[in-house]
């Protein structure tokens, strides 16, 4: 049977709703919980389901489940009872005598999941560049790197940022013991060549959606060791999975007045001229059977693709050198 407590719903909210509603409704995580309780126990189908989906997903003889994430019946179920909760929050604030004038702002605004990033990612996925694996590379610093990939749309594009994920072993069956060597690159802008040691590229955990829009809170030029990276990195939290994404530095969206392109769509920005100017790629590869945790891929990884004709307006951008550097990061 599967655990409903309210420690555990939390696996399914993976964008946080509920707790964010807990804060003007405190009991309404155990509202979720009973909701999705009475539902999940209601009906021996919601669990056949469950278990299928799960079989098809670790099954190389069934048709592949969407990428990037498994999503579960569960999910689903947890949806349900998560909008029947909602409808009963503002009668219960109501009945406790409180009078909130972002009630219905608050509810809105987390009654349906942000799924913009997710379906911008799934529509971005294709085949892994012919590129070195991470552990095969090093640090490294050198001239911008362009894409070399003849018949492909994107073709002599500059690479903007990069990054990579490399299952170097799996032990699932010893407690999820693995390891990864991660590479994660950056064009940046440097007043002299310099160290590579010295170029730190910066993460930051501005939120995902944020990120591919014009108005950016955070601006990365504060964060400690920017040195003029062009792009950075964050941890999407999303509907559905958990992924490491690129965003380009908001001093340069504004610089080029990049603006983000239409939804729903691969992540992409576009230009003046309503054309694409970067445009984000997304892949998988090398899939490995683990019946312990459903089907992993040794490969995981983004990069960031400028449209080669910008290259000279970001070097009028830019009083520095514009500099690939590339980091090495062993977990």
């Amino acid at each position: 049977m599967m655990p409903t407590t309210r420690e555990w719903i939390k696996h399914l909210d993976l964008t946080e709703r509920v707790e964010s509603i807990s804060r003007i409704c405190p009991d309404f995580p155990e509202l979720v919980v009973e909701r999705f309780r009475s539902t999940w126990d209601s009906n021996e189908r919601n669990k056949n389901r469950a278990a299928n989906r799960l079989e098809a997903f670790r099954d190389d003889s069934k048709p592949a489940l969407p990428l990037p994430a498994h999503l579960g019946w569960e999910h689903e179920l947890f949806e349900f009872a998560f909008q029947e909760a909602l409808d009963e929050v503002e009668a219960r604030v109501s009945r406790q005598g409180k009078s909130d004038l972002t009630l219905s702002d608050h509810l809105i605004a987390n009654a349906v999941a942000p799924v913009h990033l997710d379906v911008g990612l799934e529509l971005s996925i294709g085949q892994r560049p012919d590129l070195p694996n991470p552990s095969d590379l090093s640090d490294s610093i050198h001239e911008p790197v362009v894409c070399e990939e003849p018949g492909s749309h994107f073709d002599q594009w500059l690479r903007l940022g990069f990054y990579e994920s490399h299952l170097t072993n799996e032990s699932f069956d010893k407690g999820f013991d693995t390891a990864y060597t991660d590479i994660f690159s950056s064009l940046v802008s440097l007043d002299d060549d310099g160290d590579v040691a010295k170029v730190r590229i910066p993460l930051t955990t501005v939120d995902s959606a944020e990120a591919w829009s014009e108005s950016i809170d955070c601006d990365m030029a504060t964060l400690v060791g920017f040195r003029g990276a062009l792009t950075a990195g964050f941890n999407h939290c999303g509907y559905s999975s958990h992924r490491f994404l690129l965003a380009v530095n908001p001093v340069l969206i504004s610089a080029l007045g990049l603006r983000a392109g239409p939804w729903p769509g691969p992540l992409t920005l576009m230009d003046n001229s309503n054309e694409p100017a970067v445009v984000m790629r997304a892949w998988k590869s090398q899939r490995i059977q683990a019946d312990s945790v459903g089907s992993v891929f040794r490969l995981n990884g983004c990069e960031l693709l400028l449209r080669p004709d910008i290259l000279s307006e970001l070097e009028d951008q830019n009083e520095g050198k514009l500099r690939y550097v590339q980091r090495r990061i062993e977990a």
